[in-house]
């Protein structure tokens, strides 16, 4: 079984409960296209951010200033 076979199935069923998925680790655009043809409602990887500290995530939030590059929906 192929890991797009995998992460389908993982997403239907996610989706078929009601539930948000977020894959992690993307890092690249071609991942994106796939999780959105599949409905994977959130992304996270460094696509669109590099990891950052505690402190550098809690200073985004609170400045509200993080846009993101790319968004899944």
């Amino acid at each position: 079984m192929s890991y797009y076979e995998i992460t389908s199935m993982i997403i239907n069923l996610s989706n078929q409960l009601k539930l948000k998925v977020v894959a992690e680790g993307i890092d690249k655009e071609a991942h994106t296209n796939v999780l959105r043809s599949l409905s994977c409602d959130y992304g996270q990887g460094f696509l669109f951010s590099p990891a950052v500290d505690a402190t550098a995530a809690t200073n985004l939030i609170a400045a509200q200033s993080f846009t993101p590059k790319h968004k899944m929906a």
